[in-house]
């Protein structure tokens, strides 16, 4: 703990000190509520599902001063004796803490006012001035803390952090942060802000800026909920800030204005959830930097160490007992990375934070509520791109980098934006040549983009990308077999078998990009053109992997090359296999298919669904909570919904949708105040509402990879009559293309269509907005290109309307 002295009449109050005021609190109401058995989607009898009234109100602390109470339903309450708290760092190298009860306060209907001066030592003193409101069934918190006087080499930030009861401990429940940790860390792996480390250490600290949404949700396992939302987030950093802020160390600016959000469990019961700014973090040493997590593999996006395994289906998480196996064995030498405001006169912060509470909740139902609350607080704004530019744009693009070679057509791995040309590798010049299926080198969509694009161009334009199309797919059934499947793509160069993350494939690169060949296969097939090789191929592969699904449903993960020897035994990604498997069973008439589709879906729900979390969609990440396994459930279970109409998989879809759909940033992230925009690789003026997080591995880290699933929420909008689904359609269609070169907006990019993979948000090596220097991927223009081809093939006019230039844009 930091060195700690008292300072004028506001005392540090240690947890035990404090937690006794706390129980006083609490008695004066009775005793808390039950807590009853964990329990997926209970809703205790009698209370009502959705936003609970809380109560709010100034309760008097034994010193004489008043702390403030805010209650929910049952045990959901919130206390703090002392809420002006502070951590000053002395020019010494001190680090001290500080917490004061208001010296007095103002209270009317709904709303608590109060005041507390604190002495910041060589002249200079700190004032928080708090007013607290209830409207709408959420309590908010505007603080203005004010310096008076300079103290040079100071430096502070300041808190408000509430307590629960003393009887709720870190166990009894579970918590929420959009794109890092839904309920059960076991799959963030340990070194994530979210991750296995952190909740053995029974402590959360997280920096808003690694955040879609700048939230910390809490559930209990009665039902009730409890949710802190920065509802003015200002995110304002640095640039070497932003490159050294997961190192341990002391940094002092002005220019500082993110926030920190997180929980820790109390020396003597209860667990306190809390915000500050600016967003101090405890932080792990890491091996290696790529971000929270580690480095980078050969297929391309950042990654980390492997979780050690799942747990049972529907058991509780780790917590401090036990992290996973070898996870808990790694060093938890734990750092600050400490970021504080200067002591100077006349310097000023200003934060306003929200507080939901909600009964009857399931943890899917937290993860909703709570971010769609965030959507109609920081109400995300759209950014207008018109889609006909756009999509001429990325075909163009698509088919200036098909290359035919020795008789072999399809799409290198990755390519430089600034220059056209295909990465290099020391040592093996071939290396990035690599043509492969799905994820993210997504050949055979790219063919079938390009066939999509020659049915509404009659011309020599539209007869090239046909016949590029054409040649993509047969290339890649004659040169990758299926059965047995030996590789998922080939090297343009050398012929050789290729895949994402050599030596091992996936079932995802396969089964992902076989759908689309379907829809190509049934598109072709409705024109009376006839390609029965192309079915016979994708059912080949299904032939051979039926074999392998498992009594519970389940399907393993990964294989390695050449061979049918299984890599990873994990079904976590059992949801790949759904959309082809249903396709195949309609044109082949064959239930077998349809069969196996259901039982991995049913594996999937039953295993992760039912609680709120999807997993191992990245495939170039270990087997980790992302985005990707969200969307890609979605669209298993609404192709389930599509062929059977049963309710039970459309409610599901919107599960997964749910979770995907919170990996999206609801904020505008400003870029470090001092960078220069020419270098920059997210520019200034582009808004970063609409960007998702990639892993909860690798937190900050953004890509564009959700547009992609246009289609699927327009779906959910038209299924369900959800109109929020529809605005979140409209976001990811035009916002995701923000970064893209356009006709007179190339963003330093070679020509328009182009787009840089990925960016950093959060803390990163690299800095605020750059990324993986220069580098585009093929998913990067077919997921743009199906966030329109897609939408338009299933909805027309719905097409029209979100494609339309809205009134004073």
């Amino acid at each position: 703990m930091p060195e700690s002295h008292p300072v004028s009449k506001a005392p540090w109050i240690c947890s035990l000190a404090v937690l006794s005021v706390l129980t006083q609190l609490s008695c004066a109401h009775g005793p808390p509520g039950a807590v009853g058995p964990n329990r997926v989607g209970a809703n205790p009898a009698g209370v009502v599902q959705g936003t609970a009234a809380p109560t709010l109100r100034a309760v008097r602390n034994s010193s004489g001063e008043w702390g403030i109470e805010l209650a929910g339903v049952e045990t959901a309450r919130l206390m703090q004796a002392q809420p002006a708290q502070l951590e000053l760092y002395s020019p010494d190298g001190q680090i001290r803490q500080f917490a004061a009860g208001y010296d007095a306060v103002q209270q009317a209907a709904g709303e608590v006012a109060g005041k507390a001066v604190i002495d910041a030592g060589g002249g200079a003193s700190i004032t928080v001035a708090d007013h607290w409101a209830l409207e709408d069934g959420v309590v908010t918190l505007d603080r203005t803390v004010a310096v008076t006087g300079t103290r040079p080499g100071a430096g502070f930030s300041s808190a408000i952090r509430l307590y629960t009861v003393p009887e709720l401990t870190w166990p009894d429940v579970s918590f929420l942060a959009p794109g890092l940790l839904y309920g059960d860390p076991t799959y963030n792996g340990p070194r994530s802000p979210g991750g296995t480390l952190y909740d053995a250490d029974r402590q959360f600290t997280i920096r808003e800026d690694f955040l879609p949404a700048p939230l910390f949700g809490v559930a209990l396992r009665n039902g009730e909920t409890f949710t802190l939302l920065d509802m003015a987030p200002q995110g304002h950093s640095t640039l070497g800030e932003t490159r050294t802020g997961l190192n341990p160390g002391v940094l002092i600016d002005e220019r500082l204005s993110f926030g920190g959000l997180g929980a820790r469990e109390a020396a003597n019961g209860g667990v306190e959830i809390g915000f500050w700014l600016p967003g101090s973090t405890r932080v792990l040493p890491r091996p290696q930097f790529g971000g929270p997590g580690g480095g980078a593999p050969a297929g391309g996006r950042p990654a980390g160490a492997p979780p050690a395994g799942p747990p049972a289906a529907g058991a509780p998480r780790a917590g401090a007992a036990a992290a996973g196996g070898a996870q808990a064995s790694e060093p938890t030498q734990f750092e600050w990375s400490r970021r504080y405001n200067p002591v100077q006169a006349g310097f000023r912060q200003h934060y306003r934070i929200g507080f939901r509470f909600a009964a009857g909740e399931s943890f899917p139902d937290l993860t909703r509520d709570a971010y769609r609350w965030a959507w109609a607080v920081l109400k995300p704004q759209l950014n207008w791109h018109d889609m006909e530019v756009v999509r001429r744009s990325l075909t163009d693009q698509l088919s200036s980098q098909v290359y035919t070679i020795d008789g072999r057509t399809g799409l290198p791995f990755i390519v430089y934006t600034h220059s056209g040309e295909v990465w290099r590798r020391d040592g093996d010049p071939d290396f990035y040549w690599r043509a492969t299926m799905g994820f993210v080198g997504k050949n055979i969509e790219a063919a079938d983009q390009l066939l999509r694009e020659a049915e509404r161009d009659h011309g020599p334009r539209g007869q090239k990308l046909r016949q590029q199309g054409l040649d993509v797919i047969s290339t890649f059934i004659r040169l990758v077999p299926m059965n047995p499947p030996t590789s998922t793509g080939f090297n343009l160069r050398n012929g050789g078998p290729s895949m994402t993350n050599p030596p091992v494939w996936y079932v995802r690169e396969a089964t992902e990009d076989m759908r689309m060949l379907m829809e190509a296969y049934r598109r072709e097939r409705a024109a009376g053109r006839e390609h029965p090789e192309w079915i016979r191929w994708c059912q080949d592969f299904a032939d051979w992997l039926i074999k392998l699904q498992r009594a519970d449903g389940s399907f393993p993960r990964s294989f390695m090359i050449n061979t049918s020897e299984i890599r990873e035994e994990s079904g976590t990604t059992s949801y790949n296999v759904v959309p082809l498997f249903v396709m195949l069973s309609q044109d082949r008439h064959d239930d077998r298919y349809f069969d196996a589709a259901v039982r991995a879906a049913e594996y999937v729900w039953r295993s992760f669904g039912t609680r709120g979390v999807f997993i191992g969609g990245a495939i170039d990440n270990p087997n980790i909570t992302d985005k990707e396994a969200g969307l890609l459930s979605m669209e298993a279970f609404l192709f389930l919904y599509e062929r059977t109409k049963q309710p039970k998989w459309l409610h599901r879809a919107q599960v997964a949708g749910d979770f995907a759909e919170s990996w999206m940033w609801l904020w505008n992230n400003p870029m470090p105040d001092d960078a220069n925009d020419d270098s920059l690789m997210w520019k200034r003026s582009v808004p970063t509402v609409g960007v998702q997080g990639i892993t909860a591995q690798v937190a900050g880290h953004v890509d564009q990879y959700l547009d992609w699933s246009v289609p699927a929420y327009a779906k959910l909008y038209r299924y369900t009559g959800d109109g929020h689904y529809r605005e979140l359609a409209r976001i990811l269609l035009h916002n995701t293309k923000g970064m893209m070169a356009m006709p007179g907006r190339l963003h330093g990019m070679i020509a328009p269509g182009w787009q840089t993979e990925n960016w950093r948000m959060g803390a990163a090596r690299e800095g605020r907005g750059f990324g993986t220097p220069e580098k585009w991927m093929p998913w990067v223009t077919t997921n743009h290109l199906y966030s329109i081809t897609g939408l338009e093939q299933f909805d027309p006019e719905l097409f029209a309307e979100l494609s339309a230039r809205p009134r004073g844009n």
